[in-house]
């Protein structure tokens, strides 16, 4: 009897794919090592959604808050290329709103003279990136289903478009300047489906100002992307 308990107990373990030990012998159920080895068996699961070879399509919208005297609202789309499960090539560009933030409000015009004098603010962007995403998993949501996302890693350059307002005796001129700019940040998607995600995006933009200054306007962007089958 207790050699038929062995064997059934030895079968389930070779239909469950538990891993042979270290030295190389095979699962023995007779011994503690054996069952301390397959306690401690690494499964990595494949992703439900792959991306290789498609292409998506993101449209968002955001803000950048580390401007004291301006609030800043980018919107944009951009398209990526899967060229693995793990990395893909994007470019897009943003246009972007301001409205003056309570601070600037309240200056008067001698200290708008002082303190925004030239003032530059970012109209639009251009980039093309390079993204790398590592990690992926899933989580139960409200405890009845279970989502899918990816965290990624991205690195480009591109162009931007400047504003620049310089206050010169009584009058405000106006200028518009092109400056080459690199960007880095994290990408997030959430997956709805094979087809349709939702997208957070962390993206600091560097770009040289005025002087020797560098600007780095940090942007917090939400949006949906559309995953597009593989072509043939």
């Amino acid at each position: 009897m207790m050699e038929r308990r062995i064997h059934a107990i030895v079968l389930v373990m070779a239909m469950l794919g538990l891993p042979a030990a270290a030295s190389g012998q095979a699962f023995d159920p007779t011994r503690a090592e054996g069952w301390e080895e397959a306690r401690h068996a690494k499964v990595i699961q494949g992703r439900l959604y792959e991306k290789l070879g498609r292409h998506s399509l993101s449209i968002f919208g955001g803000v950048i808050p580390n401007d004291e005297m301006s609030w800043v609202f980018p919107l944009g789309a951009r398209h990526s290329w899967f060229l693995s499960e793990t990395m893909a090539l994007e470019w897009g560009g943003t246009y972007c709103f301001d409205t003056p933030t309570s601070l600037a409000n309240r200056l008067g015009p001698e200290d708008r003279r002082r303190l925004q004098n030239p003032r530059e603010t970012l109209r639009w962007s251009a980039t093309a990136a390079f993204l790398w995403y590592p990690f992926y998993g899933k989580f139960a949501l409200l405890g009845s289903t279970l989502a899918h996302f990816d965290i990624g890693l991205r690195g480009g350059l591109g162009a931007v478009g400047i504003e620049k307002r310089e206050i010169v005796g009584q009058v405000e001129n106006y200028a518009n300047k092109v400056k080459v700019a690199g960007q880095v940040g994290l990408v997030g998607m959430l997956y709805l489906s094979r087809y349709f995600a939702l997208r957070m995006d962390l993206d600091a933009l560097l770009y040289p100002a005025s002087g020797k200054n560098v600007k780095v306007p940090f942007e917090i962007l939400v949006g949906a992307c559309l995953i597009l089958p593989a072509m043939n």
